[in-house]
């Protein structure tokens, strides 16, 4: 396979809601949430939209809007595998109004 033959990466929509782990006043005090897939890796997950990350991870969930160019910086400063875009989170790590978060499991499908 040539490199005119590989797929090239998806195009990043310009910002991203990052799940993060709590509710905070200032953005500089948000802990974004990582993934831990099956086999082990590391995944950043983000969501094109508002309503994609409610839809997919719950309608309590804590967030951060992103812009793209700050992907690189934040891998700098906590490496991760893997960007995956608009998945759904596996039950126990959606974060819906009347329910409590379980963040000890994994996600359901590893895509690497």
């Amino acid at each position: 396979m040539t490199d005119d033959d590989k797929p090239s990466p998806p195009e990043l929509p310009p910002v991203l809601y990052l799940p993060c782990l709590e509710h905070v006043e200032a953005p500089e005090d948000a802990v974004i949430e990582y993934v831990r897939t099956d086999r082990g890796h590391v995944a950043l997950v983000g969501y094109s939209s508002l309503d994609q990350l409610k839809a997919r991870c719950g309608d309590d969930r804590p967030w951060l809007r992103c812009p793209t160019e700050m992907v690189g910086r934040i891998r700098e400063a906590a490496p991760f595998d893997a960007v995956l875009i608009d998945v759904a989170m596996p039950p126990g790590l959606r974060r819906d109004t009347n329910r409590s978060v379980d963040s000890g499991q994994e996600a359901d499908r590893d895509p690497l």
